[in-house]
C-alpha cells in the first residue's frame, strides 16, 4: 500500500496520465467509445484500492480538498461566456431547466422513501450526488468537501454515479435509432434550435499566449486563495453553510464573474484560455482519481440501497423529462441531450448530441454549462431539503 503523500500523488497523476495516453491509442479506442476519460479516472484507482494499492485516508486528500479542489474551480469556471449559452434557444434552455428539476425532484423522492434504509449523513452524499447529476463532477467533489461528507456514505455514492450515468448515456444513446418515430408521435418542433461553434476563436488578443496563461493562472490561483481566506472567516450557517460551503460558493462565482468580464474583453490569448481548460480538466480528473483511491468496489455490496436510490432518482428524472418534452413539444434530441448534459458534464453532454445530430454538439456543450454553473447551488439546495426532511 502506498503511503508517503508524494509518492501517492505521483502514482495518481501517472494514472490520469496513462489514461490521456491510452486515449490517443487506436487499440484503445473501444474503450473509451462510451466510457469517457472521467469514467477511467475514477474506475481505475478505485479497482486498485479494492486491491489494497491506495490507502482509506492520507494528508494528501485533505491537501487536495483543502486547496487544490478551488484552484480547480476557478481554473474551470473563469473562461465560461454566460452570454452565449442563450444562443441554444429557448426549447433547449426549458429542457435544460426541466431535466434539472428532475435530477431535483428524482434525488427529494428517492431520499424520501428510502431514508429508512440509509445510514446517518446521507443526505450530505446524496447533495454531492446531485450536484454531479447536474453539473459534473467538479460540482460533486466541491459539494462534498462543502458538507464535510463523510467517506462512508460518499464512496458508495461514486460507485453509483460511476456506472449509472455511462449505463444511462448507453440507453440515450440506443434511443437515437428512434428519435423520427418518437418526433413524429411527439409533433416535435425544432424552430429555435441552432448549430452553434462554442470553441474559442482566434480573436486579436492584445497578449501573447504566455503571459495570458500566466495572468490567468495567477487570477484563478488569487480566487481560490481568496475564496478560501474569506470562507474561513465567514459564519457557519447550520450544517450546510458551513466555512468549506462558503468557500466554494465564493470561489464559484467570483470565477463566474470575472468570467464575464474576461469573454467581453480581448486581453487574453484565446489559445491561452483552451490552455487553462485543458490545465483545469487534468487537475479535476488527479482529484477524481483520488475520490477513486478512496473507494472500493466492494462498497456497494455492503449497501445496495445507494444503488437502488441511484435508479429511483433516474427513473423520476426520466419520467420528469418525457412529461416536459411531450408539453413542451421537444424533439427526442433535445430531451437526451439535457439529460446527458446534466448527468454528464461537458465531456459526454455533446457526445450524445452529436449521435442524435452531429451539427447540433455545441447545444449539448452549452447546456453542460448551464448544469456546470448552476449544479453546486442546486446540490446544495438538496442537500439542506433532505436534511430537513430526515
Amino acid at each position: 500500500m502506498i503511503q508517503h503523500s508524494i509518492l501517492l500523488f505521483i502514482v495518481l497523476v501517472v494514472f490520469v496520465a496513462g489514461v490521456y495516453w491510452a486515449k490517443t491509442q487506436r487499440v484503445f479506442q473501444s474503450a473509451f467509445r462510451f466510457l469517457p476519460v472521467p469514467f477511467w479516472c475514477y474506475f481505475l484507482p478505485m479497482l486498485a484500492s479494492t486491491f489494497g494499492l491506495f490507502p482509506d485516508s492520507s494528508p494528501l486528500y485533505g491537501f487536495l480538498s483543502r486547496f487544490v479542489l478551488p484552484l480547480c474551480l476557478a481554473m474551470l469556471l473563469i473562461h465560461v461566456d454566460l452570454l452565449s449559452v442563450a444562443q441554444a434557444g429557448q426549447k433547449a434552455l426549458l429542457m435544460m431547466g426541466v431535466a434539472l428539476l428532475g435530477i431535483v425532484c428524482g434525488a427529494v423522492v428517492s431520499f424520501s422513501a428510502l431514508q429508512a434504509f440509509l445510514p446517518p449523513e446521507s443526505w450530505k452524499a446524496v447533495g454531492a450526488l446531485s450536484g454531479s447529476w447536474m453539473g459534473g463532477s467538479a460540482n460533486m467533489l466541491a459539494i462534498k468537501e462543502a458538507l464535510s461528507t463523510p467517506d462512508s456514505v460518499f464512496a458508495p455514492m461514486i460507485v453509483v454515479d460511476t456506472f449509472l450515468v455511462y449505463g444511462w448515456m448507453a440507453l440515450l444513446i440506443f434511443l437515437a435509432g428512434y428519435q423520427d418515430k418518437f418526433d413524429a408521435w411527439n409533433g416535435a418542433r425544432t424552430e429555435g434550435i441552432k448549430g452553434l461553434d462554442v470553441t474559442f476563436s482566434e480573436g486579436n488578443a492584445q497578449s501573447g499566449a504566455l503571459s495570458s496563461v500566466i495572468g490567468l493562472l495567477g487570477v484563478s490561483l488569487g480566487l481560490a486563495l481568496g475564496s478560501i481566506y474569506i470562507g474561513d472567516r465567514l459564519p457557519a450557517v447550520g450544517a450546510v453553510l458551513s466555512h468549506k460551503t462558503w468557500t466554494v460558493l465564493i470561489v464559484s462565482t467570483s470565477a463566474l464573474v470575472f468570467s464575464f468580464w474576461f469573454n467581453r474583453s480581448q486581453l487574453v490569448n484565446p489559445k491561452a484560455s483552451v490552455f487553462l481548460e485543458k490545465t483545469g480538466m487534468f487537475v479535476l480528473y488527479v482529484l477524481l482519481a483520488s475520490m477513486g483511491a478512496r473507494a472500493k468496489l466492494t462498497v456497494i455490496l455492503d449497501a445496495p440501497v445507494f444503488l437502488l436510490f441511484g435508479l429511483l432518482c433516474l427513473l423520476v428524472h426520466g419520467v420528469i423529462l418525457f412529461v416536459g418534452a411531450r408539453l413542451l413539444r421537444a424533439p427526442l434530441f433535445l430531451m437526451a441531450a439535457a439529460s446527458q448534459s446534466c448527468l454528464g458534464g461537458p465531456i459526454s453532454g455533446p457526445l450524445v448530441a452529436a449521435v442524435y445530430r452531429p451539427a447540433l454538439a455545441g447545444v449539448g456543450l452549452l447546456l453542460a454549462i448551464i448544469g456546470n454553473v448552476f449544479g453546486t447551488y442546486l446540490g446544495l439546495i438538496v442537500a439542506r431539503i433532505c436534511q430537513w426532511m430526515g
